[in-house]
């Protein structure tokens, strides 16, 4: 019985400490960017002839607390990019592991042409649901995620594109299909594997529309894995689904489509056919087959 808690607590364990050691990293880069928010403040507005000393010590605690959350995109962008080669070294580790249990098979990589027609469906998946839920007023109705929107998209253009549309999937990846997804399925089917993984993936976004959203993206990026037996797969198609996104919140390029509630139902509609039809051709055509297992393959 003891040994079945054991591996029990092992399994849990291993599924959830990468998360776990990112919000850890979170917290601490979010600790000491406050204080040092709060000590340039003080020493910006100190002063010793103040008449009213506790006002004076409330102004600048809220100065300070104004200037961290102006800074929240920066504090978990430096988070990511700190957790991130710890998520790869995890990576290449547990398929170190697996390779010693099972010989790893090695396929021959998909044509440009087919990662192409990926990163269409991915265009697609980021148009269609963002449609979709703007189109059926989810978004007004989620404070949550009103409040978590206007903090990813306040930094410029360029930065949203190298952190929210790089280095986040970059970190997504890794914790969620690179790691729980491969270690889910050691304990359970692929189907069962990629459906809680992609649950575990829309509650970490915190909010009823960014689990809308990624619940399904999970399940597509796991699809691309496994289709396209590379781990550039998913992370195509994450990078190509945020850049949209990012565009779509921080340039006009794509006003037209969601100008009104009919407008946003329709390219909510149209995404969504980009999507299917995508998957179709993709099911029918993209098919690798085994190569020399002395050949090696980039991830």
């Amino acid at each position: 019985m003891e040994g079945k808690r054991d591996n029990w607590f092992k399994t849990i364990w291993r599924l959830f400490y990468p998360l776990l050691l990112h919000f850890g990293i979170m917290i601490l880069v979010s600790t000491i960017w406050s204080v040092v928010v709060y000590v340039l403040v003080v020493e910006k507005n100190w002063s010793a002839g103040e008449a009213s000393m506790i006002e004076h010590l409330q102004e600048m605690a809220y100065q300070a607390m104004e200037g961290i959350l102006r800074s929240t995109y920066y504090i978990t962008l430096v988070a990511d990019l700190i957790v991130l080669p710890f998520l790869y070294l995890f990576f290449r580790q547990d398929k170190k592991q697996r390779e010693k249990v099972e010989p790893e098979i090695k396929y021959g990589h998909a044509s440009p042409a087919e990662y192409l027609l990926l990163a269409v469906v991915a265009f697609g998946a980021c148009i269609g649901f963002n449609g979709l839920i703007a189109g059926l007023g989810l978004i007004e109705v989620d404070e949550t995620y009103q409040e978590v929107s206007e903090l990813l998209y306040s930094a410029s253009l360029p930065m949203q594109l190298f952190g929210t549309a790089l280095v986040v999937p970059l970190c997504e990846e890794f914790m969620f299909r690179g790691l729980m997804y491969n270690r889910l399925k050691e304990n359970m089917s692929a189907g069962m594997a990629m459906i809680t993984a992609s649950m575990v993936f829309g509650l970490y976004h915190g909010n009823m529309v960014q689990m809308l959203y990624a619940f399904p993206l999970s399940c597509m990026m796991i699809y691309a894995y496994e289709k396209y037996h590379s781990f550039l797969a998913p992370i195509l198609f994450h990078v190509v689904a945020n850049g949209v996104a990012v565009l779509i919140t921080g340039t006009d390029l794509f006003d037209f489509l969601f100008s009104g509630q009919i407008m946003r139902l329709l390219t909510g509609g149209v995404g969504l056919a980009v999507v299917y039809g995508g998957l179709r051709i993709i099911r029918d055509t993209v098919k690798l087959e085994p190569v020399d297992p002395a050949s090696k393959v980039e991830l």
